[in-house]
């Protein structure tokens, strides 16, 4: 389209507190996903658009006039991502974004700020560790929930680095779906408690019922930090008993 371009556009919707809210669809030639995505476009569908793509978008529209909760997951591994899509895409008022590169991850963070953000630690290049830097020395970002998502053996070093940085740790391949979605929930309580409210009451309402990924068992996660804890507490750490 003529200038200003269809980016630009965005851009300009996006840096618009009034505007900011309007749900975009960009419709292009080109194949930048992630651009898009991280520039805050609902949605990206790329030309000729079909009538069952433009109708499952629009779909997804509807759906997010009733989010209450944003998430965004980082987690490079495609099986490992898969999973935990299934997991959340039961509950029912959130919004879930799978990315699988730190750097467009922030920039979507940046972009359209979500309640939680759950990163794989072990993104490439030690970029987990960044990314949770990165998002604690940002004033739109510093109080932003973070739950972890590690190997199963993480060394104590590293844990004691996340001491303080973030919300809870989950091993993987040992943690239960009732340990992500209790994770999910207490994070966001902390989270409103310290004064950043989410867009509505807490609820974690499934679409349907959740069984264990790991067997049924209790949950191993132990109890979040109060504010009258100190800061030193330690982490949560969801694993197989």
């Amino acid at each position: 389209m003529p200038s200003p371009d269809g980016w630009q556009v965005l851009a300009q919707l996006k840096s618009d507190p009034v505007a900011r809210p309007l749900p975009v669809i960009l419709c292009t030639i080109t194949e930048d996903r992630g651009r898009g995505l991280s520039l805050g476009a609902a949605d990206y569908l790329v030309k000729p658009i079909l009538e069952a793509d433009l109708i499952s978008s629009l779909e997804k529209l509807e759906k997010t006039e009733r989010i209450a909760y944003k998430v965004v997951v980082l987690e490079d591994n495609p099986e490992e991502a898969q999973l935990i899509q299934r997991i959340l895409d039961k509950l029912s008022g959130f919004a879930i974004r799978m990315v699988a590169e730190g750097r467009t991850g922030l920039d979507m963070i940046e972009s359209d700020p979500p309640n939680l953000v759950m990163v794989d630690l072990q993104l490439p290049g030690s970029m987990g560790f960044d990314v949770i830097s990165a998002l604690r020395s940002n004033e739109k970002t510093k109080q932003l929930p973070i739950i972890v998502l590690s190997g199963p053996d993480l060394p104590a070093d590293q844990a004691e680095k996340l001491a303080g940085q973030v919300t809870a740790i989950l091993l993987k391949s040992q943690f239960s779906e009732h340990d992500l979605l209790e994770s999910i929930a207490r994070a966001l309580k902390l989270y409103e408690h310290k004064g950043v409210p989410g867009t509505s009451p807490l609820s974690l309402e499934m679409k349907k019922s959740t069984s264990p990924l790991t067997g049924e068992r209790k949950s191993s996660t132990a109890p979040l930090p109060t504010e009258k804890q100190s800061s030193t507490s330690p982490l949560p750490v969801a694993k197989s008993s």
